[in-house]
């Protein structure tokens, strides 16, 4: 979407450095969002101005921009960036500026740990690893103090399951996306909870797809849900799964009858759809489970009846 802006820069998520990250995901290798040197602030606003000269027609229209995946709004994007666009907000009038974090930002401890960790595997020694983190940890907490009413913050909750989560290496409970969320909602602002779609070594993904609604609304109290596909996104452990056979990524047909559900289920949330496959390897492996070529109606509405028998064990 051109409301959509993809800062660029030499940082990628800190999360990256803890056994890269998490498994589905590939943003650290997209050339859009990293950028081959290191980039100043002042270097980053002309990049965004940039996007803003192209598309102000579209961002005007839509009435929000949306600051597409980057691992974390308060720890990627310098501060410059982050004011600039602000004011870009203040200026346009613009009702709804929309972010990404990752939910253990919340949590200045755990924020620590992760943050040296990155450090470290950067390769710095102890003494300035110790400083760039305390420095890291006071700018994060500035940061959070910046969430206004007319923010919404995006959280990657992907699979309400705790042992899913460690599975897909997300480095989150979901103690931290209750807690993130209570901390946006003190704040005055809107939550969205991500919602992934049958990832890689999860067993029942799709009644876990609608556990995931039902967490995102009661307990994060959501405004907003964003549902996507999982896809094999190259260099990533899913990519490996899905080139060996080992998982079949979920079916467009599928996918769009578990977004109509939990459309249905919760109408005062407003329900999106990300088609990640814009990031995979076009074409499929000779191995790949389902059969190519079109699925005759027949097939659609058989496989539409077992997502409904699946999500009746939730709803």
């Amino acid at each position: 979407m051109t409301n959509e802006y993809y800062p660029l820069s030499q940082v990628i998520c800190h999360h990256f450095y803890n056994n890269h990250g998490c498994t589905f995901c590939g943003y650290y290798s997209q050339k859009r969002t990293v950028s081959q040197k290191e980039l100043t602030p002042g270097e980053m606003i002309q990049h965004f101005d940039s996007f803003v000269g192209k598309n102000i027609e579209d961002i005007l229209k839509s009435d929000r921009l949306i600051i597409a995946p980057n691992g974390s709004w308060f720890t990627e994007v310098p501060q410059q960036l982050r004011k600039h666009i602000y004011d870009f907000i203040k200026n346009n009038k613009i009702s709804l500026l929309k972010y990404e974090s990752r939910a253990s930002l919340f949590d200045l401890k755990k924020a620590l740990l992760g943050l040296s960790i990155m450090h470290h595997s950067r390769g710095y020694d102890t003494e300035t690893t110790f400083s760039l983190v305390q420095k890291a940890i006071e700018n994060l907490s500035e940061a959070l103090n910046e969430i206004k009413p007319n923010h919404m913050v995006s959280f990657g909750l992907e699979v309400a399951d705790d042992n899913d989560l460690k599975i897909l290496n997300k480095g989150c409970s979901l103690d931290d996306y209750t807690n993130a969320s209570n901390k946006v909602h003190d704040m005055g602002a809107k939550v969205c909870a991500n919602i992934l779609l049958v990832p890689p070594r999860i067993e029942n993904p799709l009644y876990k797809a609608f556990i995931t609604a039902q967490f995102g609304a009661e307990k994060m109290g959501a405004s907003e849900f964003l549902i996507m596909p999982c896809s094999p996104m190259n260099g990533t452990e899913a990519y490996e799964d899905w080139i060996n056979a080992r998982w079949n990524p979920v079916s467009a047909t599928a996918a769009s009858e578990v977004f109509r559900i939990i459309r249905e289920k919760y109408p005062q949330i407003k329900v999106r759809y990300s088609d990640l496959r814009i990031f995979t390897k076009h074409g499929r492996h000779g191995k790949f489970k389902r059969k190519p070529g079109k699925w005759s109606e027949e097939e659609k509405q058989k496989v539409r009846e077992e997502v409904r028998v699946i999500a009746e064990q939730v709803f």
